[in-house]
């Protein structure tokens, strides 16, 4: 069936179906009895003689055969689209486990590393911390002497750059809980050299972070 006969098999099916409803309101309302009788007869004739053949006596099989292809191929497609939203729902929860695994490993070998490079500054700097509170990460990022003080071809430097809490993005160390917030994000002892995440509550739940790294606010 060419484009042209497609479009005749549309036109002929919506006639035929408004006669149809003509002819119900008929049965329901006989005031408006045989308003427009002339679209069931057109409207079936032309269905008939375009979707089916040449002439009414004859089927088209070829016909018939595209559109049960067309049909199964339709069906197929849904199915598909069914089973895929089925497994975007049961996989919802796999995604946020993945995603919480993956946020508490980067958590924790991030606290690890800072931790590692801490005891590497302590024992080059006669068993002292740098001081992260007063000083923030400048011992860190500096080549210093024994004592701490910044000094070129000294000791260090232990970091690249500034650390950055990835679930808040601050930079700031406090030395106490009763400073621990959304506005820092480390929380340091110097005296034992203990480095933990800021994070809150929320985070903390979610992403099922241990809290040997991370202090929940």
């Amino acid at each position: 069936m060419g484009m042209l006969g497609r479009w005749g098999c549309w036109v002929g099916v919506v006639k035929c179906a408004a006669g149809w409803a003509d002819l119900g309101k008929e049965i329901l309302f006989p005031e408006r009895a045989m308003r427009y009788p002339w679209l069931i007869g057109v409207g079936c004739v032309v269905v008939a003689s375009l979707c089916f053949g040449p002439s009414l006596g004859r089927a088209n099989p070829a016909g018939a055969g595209a559109v049960a292809e067309r049909l199964a191929a339709t069906e197929h497609r849904l199915a598909n689209l069914e089973r895929l939203m089925e497994i975007d729902l049961l996989d919802d929860a796999a995604v946020e486990r993945r995603i919480g695994e993956r946020v508490e490993a980067q958590v924790r070998s991030l606290v690890l590393t800072l931790r590692s490079q801490l005891e590497l500054y302590q024992i080059q700097h006669r068993g002292a911390y740098p001081d992260l509170v007063g000083q923030g990460w400048t011992q860190m990022l500096e080549a210093t002497d024994a004592a701490g003080q910044v000094q070129s071809g000294g000791y260090g430097p232990y970091l690249r750059e500034v650390p950055v809490n990835p679930l808040n993005g601050e930079t700031r160390v406090v030395g106490g809980t009763n400073q621990a917030g959304p506005l820092a994000g480390w929380i340091y002892n110097r005296r034992t050299g203990a480095l933990m995440m800021l994070v809150s509550r929320d985070d903390a739940k979610r992403y099922g972070l241990d809290r040997s790294v991370v202090y929940a606010y």
